[in-house]
């Protein structure tokens, strides 16, 4: 197996994380607030795979709860083009990271969510700032610097569907 399938393989998201961020979103999607079901469900990395592939294949932070969100994902079932998933990376998959503020309800379980919110957001927004300075500061082999591949998504087009998914 070669090196990038296994660092590929190393961010993906154990039981147990899903497993957290599933208790602290209370089974809400983070994106629109409906509950998930299990077949219409993806746990989705904050920061892309493709950027901590790039900058830090072992740090622990981008395979943790802390960097996921439960989504919808019924695209997988439905062919349904506009789920809170498609719209997390606003169709671009792999180009942008949507901002941590998309994702109103990522704490929905919790004791406090706003607060608990607020303080997930400024870890993230943190990891966020550091890949910026990274590529800031890095040049491809011509010399020119790299342009930002983490930024904030375009405002979304249209909100996304939940008509007949159940209330959190």
């Amino acid at each position: 197996m070669s090196k990038q399938a296994d660092v590929g393989q190393s961010l993906e998201f154990t039981t147990a994380e899903k497993n957290k961020i599933n208790a602290r979103q209370g089974g809400c999607c983070a994106m629109c607030g409906e509950k998930v079901k299990p077949q219409e469900s993806t746990y989705h990395h904050v920061i892309t795979r493709q950027e901590a592939r790039m900058f830090a294949p072992n740090d622990k932070f981008y395979r943790s709860a802390d960097n996921g969100v439960l989504l919808h994902d019924g695209k997988l079932l439905y062919g349904d083009e506009r789920t809170c998933h498609v719209e997390a990376h606003n169709g671009r998959y792999a180009t942008f990271v949507a901002d941590p503020s998309e994702y109103k309800f990522s704490h929905k379980g919790t004791g406090n969510p706003t607060a608990d919110h607020s303080r997930w957001r400024q870890v993230l927004d943190g990891r966020i700032n550091e890949f910026r300075r990274i590529l800031a500061s890095t040049t491809n082999r011509n010399g020119k610097p790299l342009t930002a591949v983490i930024q904030k998504s375009p405002a979304r087009t249209a909100a996304p569907q939940t008509k007949g998914r159940e209330r959190c």
